[in-house]
């Protein structure tokens, strides 16, 4: 089965465009079920992988179905939301932003999936040792991000 990295964006270099992993793994006497959970940045990649795992589980006699999906979130290199907080960022720290897709799933798919044409953008703290027990933030980051916001909140039209 596959599992891992699928595909790599061709548009973003070194960018992860499609991924699956085997998330959960329950075995008994009679059956043994898997949970796979599926990620792209674009929802034809992801429709392409259903169709992969759906043709690798028909040769078995196995059943197979779809019950929940993690949006696509497409990377929007045209995004104005992004221009006006680059702009708002190098303002108010004199430093140059480094703009960036990942491969997450992030919120932002989730609204940009219900609202049509929804611009958005993910931000953050910098954050150490994530989904860790260690897992921790750095304060002073947290507040010159939220500076900042409040910036981009007072220049939206």
């Amino acid at each position: 089965m596959p599992n891992g990295v699928v595909d790599m964006s061709a548009e973003i270099n070194g960018l992860v465009e499609t991924s699956l992993n085997l998330g959960i793994l329950t075995t008994n006497e009679n059956s043994t079920e898997m949970h796979i959970s599926l990620r792209s940045n674009k929802e034809s990649s992801m429709v392409a992988l259903e169709n992969r795992l759906k043709t690798f589980f028909s040769i078995l006699p196995c059943e197979f179905s779809i019950f929940d999906k993690y949006p696509s979130w497409e990377f929007n290199n045209n995004s104005v939301l992004q221009k006006l907080y680059k702009e708002v960022y190098e303002n108010e720290t004199g430093k140059t932003l480094k703009v960036e897709a990942i491969h997450a799933g992030l919120e932002c798919g989730v609204f940009a999936s219900k609202i049509k044409d929804f611009d958005c953008i993910s931000i953050g703290p910098t954050m150490f040792d994530v989904h860790t027990v260690k897992e921790r933030l750095s304060i002073s980051s947290t507040e010159r991000i939220f500076k900042i916001l409040l910036k981009v909140l007072e220049n939206c039209r």
